[in-house]
């Protein structure tokens, strides 16, 4: 049995790369490549509950396939919220929950 636990954390600067281009495809693309269990992403512009407009993280989440997000706001970026999700594997019992500390609150 593996014991061993990824964590990646990665401030994603709004999805936004040195090229300027906006990509949330690009981020999952290499986290796909690092093989996550789980993921710490700040910086991310969130989205509505719809989906029309799912957000970064949701969109991120949904590439990786088998990946729920839980989202914390920390504030509004043009309208839009923004602050820092958590991607993990599956669908998480009371992941919001678990999450909502972290996600919440500032820096621990």
């Amino acid at each position: 049995m593996n014991e061993t636990i990824r964590i990646v954390t990665y401030n994603v600067h709004k999805c936004r790369g040195l090229d300027r281009r906006v990509l949330p495809e690009r981020i999952a693309a290499t986290l796909r490549r690092l093989n996550a269990d789980v993921v710490a992403l700040q910086e991310v512009i969130g989205g509505g509950t719809n989906t029309e407009r799912p957000g970064q993280a949701r969109l991120i989440a949904n590439a990786l396939g088998g990946y729920s997000c839980y989202f914390g706001e920390n504030r509004r970026h043009d309208g839009a919220p923004y602050g820092k999700t958590m991607i993990l594997p599956g669908v998480v019992a009371n992941g919001a929950a678990a999450c909502a500390w972290t996600l919440s609150h500032g820096r621990p």
